[in-house]
């Protein structure tokens, strides 16, 4: 937490020196303020998985979390619907060989 401990001018002064820097920085936060800032790429550890949001601040990256998770839950809903629909032509007509074309 590169702003635990500074004042508000201090962390401006972090956020923007990060933001003009021209080579790769990680910063690891939870200071928003910071991270709008500075920020025009995330990478979000989560899960054991590491997701990346290129080129986004970190507003669209709030948004595009919740879109991804959104389009998860819909393709698994999906998913779950298509199995069941096998799971019942399976159940009724079982593995007979004159069904499975």
């Amino acid at each position: 937490e590169p702003t635990n401990h500074l004042d508000a001018r201090a962390r401006a002064w972090v956020a923007n020196f990060i933001a003009d820097y021209k080579r790769t920085v990680v910063v690891v936060s939870h200071d928003e303020a910071l991270l709008r800032t500075a920020c025009e790429s995330v990478a979000e550890v989560k899960g054991g998985a590491l997701e990346s949001y290129k080129g986004m601040g970190f507003d669209k990256f709030l948004r595009e979390r919740e879109e991804r998770a959104k389009r998860r839950i819909a393709l698994y809903s999906r998913q779950v619907e298509e199995a069941d629909k096998l799971q019942a032509f399976i159940d009724r007509f079982g593995a007979s060989v004159t069904k499975a074309t």
